[in-house]
């Protein structure tokens, strides 16, 4: 009877081993871009006025774009971000991102 139990639940554990491991499908990765040589990483959505109240200046716009499993590793480009998006820095290091509605992707340095 121990040998029971304990043969289900090594069966148990190796089952959820298992499907922990195939979770992580390709792709993975945070939405990504690589500015002045520093990776950031992508965080909230923030409303069209996001620039104007955050005091932000042009960093130039995505010149690559790499597939999502990718880190991208070249200046101006992203895993997440086509290419043209509009990138602006702001006082306190943070960039925003011009996405097609209209709003802003915040990026952070990632450390």
């Amino acid at each position: 009877m121990q040998g029971r139990v304990a043969a289900m639940l090594l069966a148990l554990l190796l089952g959820l081993f298992v499907v922990t491991g195939c979770s992580q499908a390709p792709g993975s990765y945070a939405s990504l871009l690589m500015v002045g040589g520093q990776l950031y990483i992508g965080k909230e959505i923030l409303s069209p006025s996001a620039p104007q109240a955050r005091g932000t200046q042009s960093a130039g716009a995505i010149r690559t774009q790499v597939a999502p499993e990718t880190m991208p590793d070249t200046q101006l480009a992203s895993n997440a971000l086509p290419v043209g998006t509009q990138l602006y820095i702001t006082e306190e290091g943070e960039l925003l991102a011009r996405l097609p509605d209209g709003r802003y992707r915040a990026f952070v340095p990632k450390r």
